[in-house]
């Protein structure tokens, strides 16, 4: 079963609400790296999501970021489950497959 865990509710920094989960297994993301004046897109697995919800002018948005286990963001390329038309963390973590326990 895949799990997401709050480890850290409100998270400094972020407009909205954000919160850091701790997920199993590892999930996917992309980042971009510069060589040689080119963007690479290098796909990475991380243990850990930033989940930021806000109300903005285009309608509510969550989406999903890579992040450490300190909070400190690997990408800020939303991951698979980020969503706009909700505020709820567990929808978007839901839809990327992971069961949030409380």
């Amino acid at each position: 079963m895949k799990t997401a865990i709050c480890v850290q509710k409100h998270l400094d920094g972020w407009q909205g609400h954000a919160s850091l989960y701790h997920i199993t297994p590892a999930a996917s993301y992309k980042t971009l790296s510069r060589i040689f004046f080119r963007g690479w897109l290098l796909c990475k697995t991380t243990n850990y999501v930033i989940v930021s919800a806000t109300e903005g002018p285009m309608g509510d948005e969550t989406f999903i970021f890579a992040s450490d286990s300190l909070g400190n963001t690997k990408s800020m390329i939303e991951m698979n489950g980020s969503q706009r038309g909700t505020l709820s963390h567990e929808t978007v973590l839901l839809a990327a497959g992971y069961l949030l326990v409380v």
